[in-house]
């Protein structure tokens, strides 16, 4: 029609200008010439100029093509597997064991799996069990028979868990020996060591009882709306100016000019944007080359390049002596495994009028499981723990039954 002839033509442009040419020549058909000639050129020229000799081979030697194959109706017929598998091999029912071929059995049919020719069981029965015959031995001979050691029991050596062999993280013992003044009859001066650490310990521990009282003092008794003035007070300070009435003005005392828009005569043409670009150029290319400049000098200062590397060595050095250090001192304290921290036990002691006379009237201080629980957090067994309260999420609400008011 003369609508598709009209979509199909050639359009049309413009000859006078030098960029419509090389926009739409075409040069495929020209290049493709050009890219047969050079290859006929790496071959040896083009095939018409070739003789016969260079271009056909006569053979000699006889192919195996055209050797006669077995059809599918003369292959030597497979037994059925329910029958392989009533089969007995080896005294185990079922069981199929992989027969590679040798020289004396190249009369029996082969069975292809998986690349490899194998004998099929069916045609190697008799065989296994004349085999097994021969291996049959009376157990009640009491003479000197020698077994074999294929079918002797093999004890195997049980081996030993990776967790085992890895080293231990702390060097606390399992068992801690208790401290001297411990004892139903300590010295004066082991005993008193004792007191003074459980004072500290309890001092310790009433510091941190007062600094929660006092945080709990200056905002626990605040409501929510009062706290909620104070967040803001602190987050807004130095946000607003304290006199927001007055102009706002630099240090120097000038009030503040916002900055003029850019008129159209302030804009850059076309050749200064150009320059800059040109500019921009020149320097990057000139600090690429004060840089290259610098590497090839640095060939004249091979020894203050040598004393700087050891003095980067000796501080990583130092660095990495310091990391080992910390390790090891890690392993004398307790890992923070979870989201608790470990606290020493209570120190159990008696006071000096506590003290019994005999080992009969002493009364023991302190629970043996805890001292366990404490002992597994300590070695990093186990995390330090909290007993939590159940807390129900919902109010108890309390309503009155019907029969209840009725009466």
């Amino acid at each position: 029609s003369v609508f598709k002839k009209m979509a199909t033509g050639k359009k049309k442009f413009s000859k006078n200008k030098k960029k419509n040419w090389r926009k739409h020549a075409k040069v495929d058909e020209i290049e493709e010439f050009l890219e047969e000639k050079r290859l006929e050129e790496r071959i040896g020229g083009p095939a018409s100029e070739k003789s016969n000799d260079d271009l056909f081979i006569i053979s000699t030697e006889a192919s195996d093509e055209g050797a006669e194959r077995i059809s599918r109706k003369n292959r030597p017929s497979k037994p059925l597997r329910s029958e392989l598998n009533l089969l007995e091999v080896d005294g185990k029912q079922g069981k199929r064991k992989d027969w590679m071929m040798d020289s004396s059995d190249e009369d029996l049919p082969i069975k292809k799996t998986r690349g490899r020719s194998r004998i099929s069981k069916a045609s190697i029965t008799n065989k296994t069990n004349k085999e097994k015959e021969s291996k049959i031995q009376d157990l009640w001979d009491n003479s000197d028979v020698t077994a074999d050691s294929s079918d002797l029991p093999i004890n195997r050596k049980p081996k030993m868990p990776n967790t085992l062999a890895q080293t231990r993280l702390t060097r606390f013992p399992v068992v801690e020996l208790p401290a001297p003044g411990t004892s139903y009859n300590p010295t004066h001066q082991d005993h008193q060591s004792l007191l003074r650490e459980a004072l500290e310990q309890e001092f310790r521990r009433k510091k941190k009882e007062e600094k929660v009282e006092r945080w709990y003092n200056g905002l626990g008794n605040m409501n929510h709306v009062e706290r909620q003035d104070t967040w803001l007070k602190e987050i807004s300070e130095g946000l607003f100016e304290d006199n927001p009435g007055e102009e706002s003005t630099n240090s120097e005392g000038e009030e503040y000019v916002s900055k003029r828009p850019v008129r159209a005569e302030d804009r850059k043409t076309q050749k200064q944007r150009r320059k800059a670009k040109e500019q921009k150029f020149e320097r990057a290319k000139w600090k690429s080359e004060k840089e290259r400049r610098q590497r090839e000098n640095n060939i004249y200062c091979l020894k203050s390049l040598k004393r700087q590397i050891r003095e980067r060595e000796t501080v990583l050095k130092a660095k990495a002596n310091k990391k080992l250090e910390q390790k090891k001192q890690q392993l004398n304290q307790p890992l923070r495994l979870g989201r608790l921290r470990f606290e020493d036990p209570m120190v159990d002691f008696k006071l000096t009028e506590e003290l019994p006379d005999s080992l009969r009237k002493l009364k023991p201080e302190g629970s043996i499981l805890r001292d366990r629980y404490k002992s597994l957090q300590k070695r990093n067994i186990l995390e330090p723990r909290k007993k939590t309260r159940l807390r129900r999420k919902y109010k108890i609400k309390y309503v009155e039954k019907r029969s209840y008011k009725e009466d």
